[in-house]
């Protein structure tokens, strides 16, 4: 009797093709974050502050004390400049964030995909809704102060985590959204796909304050957009929630 052969013994091994090709899409993706994160960084050094305080109120306080209005006139200003600035530079930071990934989508799935549309849709919800988050982190830092013990010099650990972790959450969801309806997929998987995309986003806005005080102590992470000085306390910022959500929308693709 002749002896038989397992056909499965007698095939290859199967390579880690597909791993290997899920791999590079991540790495693609995380790259992409983080080119994203260093140009964002530099587009806001550019942008700067667009709104600044009224001639009148930018002096003062200098050389004399204000007047209890004229107090009142300063903080309804700084607060109104505060916001317009970072609704500016989380729209600029969220319409490159939106365009970077729209090119990974693009690229892992090749085809039925139109590349302008994609980019056009990521483009705008990151940008629209990186202007909410912007405002948004305002309000939030705001409240926190209003509500700040006597003698307390900054807000609670939990609200500055609450506050980045929103920032985060809602310009993850931008992003997410934009690439839920610029692709064709059904309605439950563009909701699942958003909400992923703004869960990692708050992932990455809740790491940003503890990474900061363990690896850059000089950076003050009190505020919803870190200062430009150090450079390393804002790249963090905006290269953890990038990475993040880098890493899920590459999985995804």
């Amino acid at each position: 009797m002749p002896h038989e052969t397992n056909n499965l013994d007698s095939l290859p091994p199967v390579k880690s093709a597909r791993t290997g090709s899920v791999i590079a899409r991540l790495a693609f993706a995380a790259f992409s974050g983080v080119l994203g994160a260093l140009l964002s960084w530099k587009v806001i050094a550019v942008i700067g502050e667009v709104v600044v305080l009224p001639t009148d109120l930018a002096g003062l306080g200098f050389g004399s004390v204000p007047s209890p209005e004229d107090q009142a006139r300063l903080v309804s200003a700084t607060l109104n400049m505060n916001i317009k600035n970072a609704a500016i530079w989380m729209g600029a930071v969220g319409a490159i964030f939106g365009a970077a990934f729209s090119l990974v989508v693009c690229a892992a799935r090749r085809t039925g995909i139109s590349i302008i549309r994609m980019m056009f849709v990521t483009t705008v919800s990151g940008a629209l809704f990186g202007t909410i988050a912007g405002a948004v982190g305002i309000w939030i830092q705001m409240i926190a102060r209003q509500n700040m013990e006597p003698g307390a010099t900054s807000s609670p650990e939990q609200i500055i985590l609450f506050m980045h972790s929103t920032i985060w959450l809602i310009c993850g969801l931008g992003i997410g959204l934009g690439i839920a309806l610029g692709g064709p997929m059904s309605w439950r998987t563009r909701l699942e796909s958003t909400i992923v995309i703004g869960l990692v986003g708050m992932v990455g806005g809740c790491l940003f304050p503890i990474v900061a005080g363990i690896f850059f102590p000089a950076v003050n992470s009190t505020g919803p957009i870190p200062l430009v000085d150090p450079s390393a306390g804002r790249i963090l910022w905006l290269t953890l929630p990038a990475v993040f959500m880098g890493l899920a929308i590459g999985k995804n693709s």
